[in-house]
């Protein structure tokens, strides 16, 4: 876990966390590996078990500091501090932007105010203006909290169209530079310079939900294109109305998926069945150095010389945890050496490697120069897809991934550990789940390692995932989603014009 701006904790000193989260977990465990503190657990009005106490009792236990990470809260847990007499000397504010970092009451109030003011000088400005900056050559991708394989595969495309501009906005700096070094153009949100390419670009594309402001505000007087981030598995729509948003257009893969999934869930003009631009690389294989960018280089090419039987692991996001994830890193990493297998995990990118498996150190799992081991994580916010046509199997459970790597035409698991457990929270899925997942589907751990065996060895389950395929893609979508999209936006500007 990255983690920046470096704070001495003199020994011995005792820590309180506030809210209790994944994250905070995460940073807990960060702070005992690597400073001598003791960590006494956690403050949270919402929760109470063991070790976490209620804000309210706060002035009943002593300690030297007290330490808020939360994503969105950090003013309001602070203000209740300080409410209940807590020196602001004892207090510390973490911020989680892909990394760990501090930072300070006045940091926090400036950026508050940023954030509050930018979308509202946006608004005006796109209502008044933007017919006097627009231009229809000029495309703006938005991709908030991290930048989505789609985004950057479509902005690749677009890149190479004579007399187009694409520029990629998101509020992740991190990524942003990387993309940066790699020749992309890219803007960080909100700033006045995304307010500019907002009012130049004809065209906003998106692949999640505009929640911020700033985002909303972009599509005013745009051409929208919402190319969401997968074929729906599970139950969307419950929490979010989607229908807020209007789109112009709406990115699809077959009429069976627009059927029983996207037309009762989004509000649109145009749908097409293009396929997602990501999975162009899954058929064509072909790649250059914008198609590698934001893939870890030494991993790929550590896969691309190996000369083990490659099996990927993606599991999806969970609103709980993976507290009853029954992996043991070791037995696995035994069990692929015994038999010349490389397990790469990547979680999903709302979920950090060190809050995957809450009681396993595992530092050594984490790929380096000289690796020695035979599975290891993989960055979750990284592109994994230039890997998947190269691997040779892939383990999930309720993700979306599937789906794309019936492209591959590859064996699939479906690691269901704790089926029961997922539907109490998430709700249930879209799709009749045992009819729609072509694979094995073990629940514990030693049913995994036998169904890796036994999927490598004699694959059951080609012509049930060939029919899925066919039901979910439009054959002559594949390998070309990106070229289709763009004629359609194209289209589209040059009717509006006309």
């Amino acid at each position: 876990m990255l983690f920046n701006n470096k704070i001495n904790f003199e020994k011995c000193t005792s820590v309180y966390l506030t809210p209790f989260s994944p994250e905070s977990e995460s940073f807990k465990k960060y702070l005992e590996n690597n400073f001598d503190v003791n960590i006494k657990g956690f403050f949270d009005h919402n929760q109470n078990a063991k070790d976490i106490f209620q804000t309210c009792d706060i002035n009943n236990h002593k300690f030297d500091k007290i330490i808020i990470i939360s994503s969105n809260h950090h003013e309001a847990i602070y203000q209740s501090l300080i409410h209940y007499g807590l020196s602001r000397k004892r207090i510390h504010i973490v911020c989680f932007n892909n990394n760990f970092r501090f930072i300070t009451s006045f940091e926090l109030k400036i950026k508050k105010f940023l954030n509050n003011i930018l979308p509202k000088i946006h608004h005006y400005i796109q209502n008044r203006y933007k017919i006097l900056f627009e231009d229809k050559h000029h495309y703006l991708l938005l991709s908030p909290d991290f930048i989505d394989i789609n985004i950057k595969a479509l902005y690749s495309y677009i890149n190479k169209q004579n007399s187009k501009t694409a520029i990629i906005a998101s509020n992740n700096k991190q990524q942003l530079q990387l993309l940066k070094k790699t020749g992309f153009k890219v803007v960080y949100y909100p700033s006045l310079s995304f307010i500019y390419h907002s009012l130049k670009a004809k065209t906003k594309i998106l692949d999640h939900t505009p929640l911020d402001k700033s985002l909303i505000y972009s599509l005013i007087h745009s051409l929208s294109v919402q190319l969401w981030h997968g074929i729906p598995l599970k139950r969307i729509g419950k929490r979010i109305n989607y229908k807020k948003t209007h789109y112009d257009l709406l990115v699809s893969t077959s009429d069976f998926v627009s059927n029983y999934a996207f037309s009762h869930i989004f509000k649109y003009q145009h749908i097409i069945n293009s396929g997602y631009p990501r999975n162009d690389v899954l058929v064509n294989e072909k790649t250059d150095k914008m198609t590698l960018a934001l893939v870890n280089k030494s991993i790929y090419k550590f896969i691309q010389a190996s000369t083990l039987k490659i099996i990927v692991y993606m599991p999806t996001w969970r609103e709980n945890s993976f507290n009853s994830n029954p992996i043991n890193l070791d037995d696995l990493n035994q069990f692929a050496q015994d038999n010349d297998l490389f397990i790469l995990i990547k979680m999903h990118p709302f979920i950090r490697e060190n809050s995957f498996f809450d009681s396993i150190e595992q530092d050594k799992y984490i790929f380096q120069d000289g690796y020695q081991f035979n599975i290891s994580f993989y960055p979750s916010t990284d592109d994994i897809y230039p890997f998947l046509s190269h691997s040779d199997l892939l383990i999930t459970d309720y993700s979306s991934i599937y789906f794309d790597y019936l492209l591959v035409n590859k064996p699939i698991i479906f690691f269901i550990y704790d089926k029961d457990e997922y539907l109490k929270y998430r709700g249930d899925f879209m799709l009749e789940f045992e009819k729609y997942t072509p694979g094995l589907k073990p629940e514990n751990m030693s049913e995994l390692k036998c169904n890796i065996l036994e999927a490598l060895e004699n694959d059951e389950f080609v012509i049930e995932r060939n029919k899925l395929k066919n039901k979910l893609f439009d054959k002559n979508s594949i390998g070309h989603s990106s070229e289709i999209i763009f004629n359609k936006i194209e289209q589209l500007i040059n009717d509006n014009t006309n």
